[in-house]
């Protein structure tokens, strides 16, 4: 058996910036409806949490029957401990793509007079 190189007609078509701002608990779902590649997530808050939060990203698949909980076609994408700044930015290691109709969930607890600012940016993509 020989592997054969198979190369797929993808490319990048519109770059995006999707932005969201809230006090309460970050519980962000990001569905574009279209298939997508992430480029960055960025978190921006108004003052520094004084105890340690996670702030934590998520895929799901669209195959999950489970939407907003973790299910058994989700992966787990980053969890960082958000203590003692106010900024943190995710770039992926590698290229990732999403197909049409997955989801990212974003969530983080927020503590009493603080703000978040969320930033997702990438690329939508064509066949």
């Amino acid at each position: 058996m020989a592997f054969v190189e198979v190369t797929l007609p993808v490319s990048r078509h519109k770059f995006f910036s999707y932005f969201a701002t809230n006090t309460t608990d970050m519980a962000e779902n990001f569905v574009p409806g279209y298939p997508f590649e992430i480029k960055e997530i960025r978190v921006h808050l108004s003052t520094v949490h004084i105890s340690v939060v996670d702030f934590i990203g998520y895929a799901s698949a669209n195959q999950t029957t489970v939407l907003g909980s973790i299910g058994i076609y989700d992966t787990a994408l980053f969890s960082y401990a958000i203590n003692g700044s106010t900024d943190y930015i995710w770039r992926p290691s590698m290229t990732m793509f999403f197909n049409y109709n997955d989801t990212l969930h974003l969530s983080m607890s927020m503590e009493a007079d603080n703000t978040y600012g969320l930033i997702i940016q990438g690329w939508s993509i064509t066949a």
